[in-house]
């Protein structure tokens, strides 16, 4: 698996436990789940996968405070 889908897998993982059990996450707790379980990720492109998944509406979420990176993960649109 390349690394971007084994981030991606993770970043989604993240998003799904923590909307069930604490939406507000910031951007370094997402970069330490990810890097646990992807050791040699860049973590630089954790944001950008995040976003991108996003896009492709597999996960959402809202930016609370954008200078401390802090945000709220919302369920997904269906539709």
């Amino acid at each position: 698996m390349e690394q971007a889908k084994k981030i991606s897998t993770a970043v989604t993982e993240f998003y799904q436990e923590r909307l069930t059990y604490s939406p507000e996450f910031n951007l370094g707790e997402l970069q330490s789940y990810a890097a646990a379980r992807v050791p040699e990720i860049n973590l630089d492109s954790i944001d950008r996968i995040l976003r991108k998944l996003r896009q492709k509406n597999l996960v959402n979420y809202v930016v609370l405070n954008r200078n401390k990176s802090l945000y709220q993960a919302l369920p997904v649109a269906q539709g």
